[in-house]
């Protein structure tokens, strides 16, 4: 990991520029260009490495910068506007070591209203890592939720420390802009996700009907704080991706288990009833919020056999919830369903629609996508791997802002199409702005690749 953030640092190939003009005696300008401390690639991983021995995931990482002194101005790029479908390969991968401007934003797209959507559409986005947000033409944000995301020094884990007061924070924020809000349940101190969903520190080593109490206890005093604050939540997502379990309990599907271990088998009975005790708790504070279960990599069979398991259990909810992710699961095989060839591609229009309708027909469900995004690039912009390369065969939309733009197009028309009731954008960060009206933002990187967001005009 400690070589994974050496990889991504500016000062190794490249210096970092000093942004501030100096001035000698005689009027020439001058400024400081800094590296990473080292005379070679190698003696500055090794003193990097040395620097941070030991480190622990949420500590502070050590860096050690020379400064160079360079004659001449400082380099600005502040007025460069350059889009980067027409910068050189070699200024886009300084761009991205370096983090400064990629140009993304000043590529042009075209943007298409789509037929029958409706203004009252989902139009969302998770802004978990970002607590500084302005109204700007979305109508919803996700929120997600970590019971103690802090290791016993008290730093963070990471990916936005959300806790609940940073939520009780950004909701009542959001609230006053007139937005809805989903608040999404991990019930993990971290990520829960399809690889894990590992139990709080706190809950570790409670039976299960104590566990079955916390559930719901928590859940009742986190929305009432909210509901405290004054806050307009809407949506409740119990649980985060529960398709391979919930509650500490779940497959090891990076080492060949799947979904089908635990929701065909009593495990699936348990972990249904802890997602109904967080919903029961979801009802008696908030009668009116819709609640939504998330499963992911969509697929008929797989999404009806646990919805079974949730009826079967009586679960309350009201909106099957999906991830919808264009770049994974491509050779995923879908059957058929009513009569159509869902070919191959988990997260496909024509297999998204589907999946409304297997929902509404054989459980009464609406759809929502609660993650999806499509990337505008294929630079590595922190020199981990990324979801999709140049030359991979995922190429469902072209790697550009514009592509961006086609995936979520696609969503949407599925969705209106089938009664869905709309989808969020996965971890926008930076100001919101005027969304809608300038159709650009910048994204968080998801799969470890820069993302831009691009939303919808609708009016």
């Amino acid at each position: 990991m400690l070589k994974a953030i050496f990889a991504g640092l500016a000062g190794n190939e490249y210096a970092l520029d000093g942004a501030k003009n100096c001035y000698a005696d005689n009027g020439d300008a001058y400024h400081y260009e800094f590296w990473l401390a080292g005379k070679d690639a190698t003696e500055k991983l090794n003193n990097f490495l040395i620097a941070n021995n030991g480190v622990k995931y949420g500590d502070p990482i050590k860096i050690t910068y020379t400064a160079t002194l360079t004659w001449g101005a400082a380099k600005s790029t502040a007025n460069d506007k350059t889009p980067a479908s027409r910068k050189t390969a070699e200024e886009l991968n300084l761009a991205y070591k370096t983090g400064t401007d990629t140009g993304l934003r000043y590529d042009s797209i075209t943007v298409e209203k789509i037929p029958n959507m409706s203004d009252d559409m989902i139009r969302g986005v998770d802004i978990s890592s970002y607590q500084s947000l302005i109204n700007a033409g979305v109508n919803w944000i996700r929120l997600r939720l970590w019971n103690d995301p802090y290791n016993a020094e008290g730093f963070g884990y990471g990916g936005g420390n959300n806790d609940e007061e940073s939520l009780v924070k950004m909701a009542s924020e959001a609230s006053q802009y007139g937005m809805k809000i989903l608040v999404d349940f991990h019930y993990s101190d971290f990520w829960a996700d399809p690889a894990k969903q590992p139990l709080p520190k706190a809950w570790k080593n409670l039976s299960s009907a104590d566990l079955t109490k916390e559930i719901s206890l928590y859940t009742s005093k986190v929305l009432n704080d909210l509901k405290q604050a004054g806050t307009d939540v809407e949506m409740v997502q119990v649980g985060n991706e529960v398709t391979n379990g919930a509650f500490g309990i779940w497959t090891d599907r990076d080492h060949g288990e799947n979904w089908a271990t635990i929701w065909e088998s009593d495990q699936g009975n348990q972990v249904a009833k802890y997602l109904g005790t967080a919903s029961g708790a979801v009802r008696s504070v908030l009668p009116n919020a819709k609640i939504a279960i998330q499963l992911e990599t969509p697929n008929i069979s797989k999404y009806r056999s646990i919805m079974t398991v949730l009826k079967n259990n009586n679960v309350e909810y009201d909106y099957l919830g999906t991830s919808y992710y264009p770049f994974w699961s491509t050779h995923d095989g879908n059957s058929w369903y009513d009569n159509v060839d869902l070919g191959y591609g988990a997260s496909t229009p024509i297999n998204l629609e589907a999946i409304e309708k297997m929902a509404w027909r054989e459980f009464g469900k609406k759809t929502v996508v609660l993650e999806t995004g499509w990337i505008n690039n294929v630079n590595d912009a922190d020199g981990t791997g990324n979801s999709i390369s140049a030359n991979d065969e995922i190429q469902a939309y072209s790697h550009d802002p514009q592509g961006q733009v086609n995936a979520i197009e696609d969503m949407y028309k599925a969705l209106v199409a089938q009664g869905g009731v709309g989808g969020f954008l996965i971890k926008l960060v930076g100001k919101i702005g005027t969304i809608i009206r300038k159709c650009l933002m910048y994204m968080e990187p998801v799969g470890h690749q820069r993302m831009q967001l691009v939303m919808l005009q609708i009016q």
